[in-house]
């Protein structure tokens, strides 16, 4: 029975702890492609009224459920992107979890015997590097989707932290996973000392003038005051059909819990395939159906693509 309660109190904290991270998550797909800064504000905010949002109105997913998708002070929709990545998120962890301890699907790790605590105090660094690795792919997907745009920062995170936390990480217990021996350590070494010099590098650059070259910048006359104003974006419709995915990745994350809790205890033996399927389905769907929203960057990218076409084959 003390078994049983073990893991599903890591059950339900690996659950929480993906929610939380779904939720920053957040922050970081809305304020990164707006050139704002994740410590100014420290809070958040609704992005209509401004308003600081209160702890009680900010836990994920229950709070978007209290709140019926609707902002407490000016009433207008949340956006179900916000549903979407916390629930995501913790759907990500989950299976993490059941592939490297649960479900034993990855080679090369601790099988022991007493249970989860002693699995994850095993191979706790080489989980949580996957754990940050699909932490950066997770937003770095929503803002390419969204805005076009790939920042390198999320791949410098994961790069970083994967040769770091494998450093850390010693499998004792198997030779199915390379270990950090002189060779590796080596490589890793030359590795993060190239990312270093491109680093220093790029930071190192010197900024040359045009008019130090020779060229004189054209002078714009300045816009119109017309024109500097930016378009009105309409707030989040509730019946936006997207929301069926917002509940969708909530409904999975209930059934991922549960289906993990009852595999663990042992009262019905099920495969990881078959858990892994419908979440997988899920992010498939969901990345379909963003594919498909226009966007009004969609015309400036076809603007740019026919204005480049002359140049583009001499470019391949």
């Amino acid at each position: 029975m003390s078994s049983v309660l073990v893991t599903l109190w890591w059950l339900f904290f690996w659950t929480a702890l993906g929610l939380c991270l779904g939720s920053f998550l957040n922050a970081v797909v809305y304020r990164l492609p707006r050139n704002r800064s994740l410590r100014d504000p420290l809070w958040s905010f609704c992005p209509t009224c401004k308003h600081r949002i209160r702890w009680y109105d900010n836990l994920p997913l229950v709070s978007f459920i209290l709140l019926r998708g609707r902002c407490r002070y000016c009433g207008v929709p949340i956006s179900t992107r916000y549903l979407v990545i916390e629930a995501s998120m913790a759907l990500i962890v989950l299976m993490l979890l059941d592939a490297f301890f649960i479900g034993h699907v990855r080679a090369g790790l601790s099988h022991s015997e007493f249970g989860l605590t002693d699995r994850l105090d095993y191979d706790w660094p080489i989980f949580l590097a996957h754990v940050i690795l699909f932490a950066c792919l997770l937003p770095m997907s929503v803002i390419d989707l969204e805005h076009y745009w790939v920042d390198v920062r999320f791949t410098n995170l994961a790069t970083i932290a994967g040769f770091v936390l494998h450093a850390l990480w010693t499998p004792r217990h198997s030779s199915e996973w390379i270990r950090p021996f002189d060779t590796t350590a080596i490589v890793c070494l030359f590795a993060v000392a190239a990312m270093g010099i491109v680093w220093v590098v790029l930071i190192c650059e010197p900024h040359v003038d045009a008019e130090e070259l020779g060229e004189s910048e054209i002078e714009e006359p300045p816009p119109a005051p017309a024109e500097v104003r930016p378009p009105r974006i309409p707030p989040p419709s509730l019946e936006s059909p997207s929301r069926a995915g917002g509940w969708g990745a909530g409904f999975l994350l209930a059934a991922m819990l549960f289906a993990l809790a009852v595999d663990e205890t042992g009262a019905v033996e099920l495969r990881h395939t078959g858990r892994a399927l419908l979440p997988l389905l899920l992010f498939f769907g969901l990345i379909v159906w963003e594919s498909t929203v226009k966007r009004p960057s969609d015309h400036q990218i076809v603007d740019a693509i026919y204005q480049e076409r002359h140049g583009a084959r001499r470019m391949v």
